[in-house]
C-alpha cells in the first residue's frame, strides 16, 4: 500500500512539473508591448507623400531592439529604432548593461510612388516567436489621382511629368484660387502637400482602355500609368498585364476602384483618332 502511494505521489509530481514546464514553454520570452495611434488603423497616403508611422515599444531588452521585426515591408520603405530617454541612452553606453529594459520608438518611413497608387498594403510590427501575441498591425492605403508636391514644384513642372497642360491639373483643384499659388493642399498629416492630378471615373460595362482614351482625350499609356492597380494579378503591370475589355469593368467592381483620368481640356491637343473629329 505504501509502495502504491509513493508511486502515485511521484506520478503527481512528474505531471505537475511537466505542466509547469509546458506553461513556461508557452510563455513569450519578451514582454514587449506595442502602442501607437496608427496601430489597428489605416494610414491614407498618396504618391510622393512622406509617410511616417511611429510605434512605441516598451520593455525591450537592452541592445535587442532588432527582436521586433516588420512583416510585408513595401519596396523602398525603411524601419529604424530610436532610444529617446537620456537615462536609457546613458545605460546603453555603459559597459555593464545588466538585464534592464528600455523604451524604443520604431519609426516606419515610406514615400510611395505612382506605381503604388490605388493599392493597399497590410504590414505589421511583431515578435517572431509563436508564443508572442503582441504586435502592431496597420494598413497603408495609397490614393489614386493624388500627388504630393515636391520642393520647387509648380503646375508646369507637374504637368510636364505626365505630358499634360497645367490647366488640366488646375481645373481639378477647385480650391486652388491661383495657379501661381498652389497652397490648397493639406498642410499636415500623411497627405500634406497632396493635390489632385485629375478626376476619378466609375467604369461602366463595355469600357476599354481605348474607349476611355477616345472619350477623354488621354493616351492609353497615361491612363494605365495612373491606374497601376488594374492589373490581372494584383502585381506590377509588367507581370500580368493590364485588364481590358469586360475585365476592366469587373476589376473596378471587385476592387471597389475608380479610374483616374486626366482629361484633355483643349480639343486642339487631343490625340488624333481615325474617323473622329473634335
Amino acid at each position: 500500500m505504501a509502495l502504491k502511494s509513493q508511486s502515485l505521489t511521484l506520478t503527481t509530481i512528474f505531471l505537475f512539473s511537466f505542466h509547469n514546464f509546458y506553461v513556461l514553454a508557452q510563455t513569450c520570452p519578451y514582454p514587449i508591448s506595442f502602442s501607437g495611434e496608427d496601430c489597428g488603423n489605416t494610414v491614407v497616403t498618396a504618391p510622393g507623400c512622406k509617410t511616417t508611422v511611429s510605434v512605441r515599444l516598451t520593455n525591450v531588452p537592452a541592445n535587442q531592439q532588432n527582436i521586433v521585426q516588420i512583416r510585408s515591408l513595401p519596396t523602398g520603405a525603411t524601419l529604424s529604432y530610436h532610444v529617446s530617454s537620456p537615462a536609457d541612452l546613458n545605460r546603453l553606453a555603459s559597459s555593464n548593461l545588466g538585464a534592464f529594459s528600455v523604451d524604443v520608438m520604431a519609426i516606419f518611413e515610406w514615400v510611395p510612388d505612382l506605381s503604388n497608387a490605388g493599392r493597399t498594403y497590410s504590414t505589421a510590427l511583431y515578435i517572431p516567436d509563436r508564443n508572442c501575441a503582441s504586435n502592431c498591425n496597420f494598413e497603408l492605403s495609397v490614393q489614386k489621382c493624388r500627388y504630393c508636391l515636391q520642393n520647387r514644384d509648380s503646375l508646369d513642372t507637374l504637368a510636364a511629368l505626365f505630358g499634360r497642360h497645367w490647366t488640366q491639373i488646375w481645373s481639378s483643384n477647385l480650391d486652388m484660387l491661383s495657379p501661381d499659388n498652389i497652397t490648397s493642399a493639406p498642410a499636415e498629416g500623411p497627405m500634406a502637400g497632396a493635390i489632385a492630378l485629375g478626376n476619378t471615373y466609375r467604369s461602366r460595362l463595355g469600357d476599354t482602355w481605348r474607349s476611355l482614351s477616345v472619350r477623354f482625350g488621354i493616351p492609353v499609356a497615361l491612363l494605365q500609368r495612373l491606374n497601376p492597380d488594374l492589373t490581372r494579378d494584383d502585381g506590377p503591370s509588367s507581370a500580368g498585364g493590364f485588364v481590358d475589355g469586360a475585365d476592366l469593368f469587373a476589376a473596378t467592381q471587385a476592387k471597389a476602384s475608380l479610374i483616374c483620368i486626366m482629361p484633355e481640356t483643349c480639343p486642339m491637343y487631343r490625340p488624333p483618332v481615325p474617323g473622329i473629329s473634335w
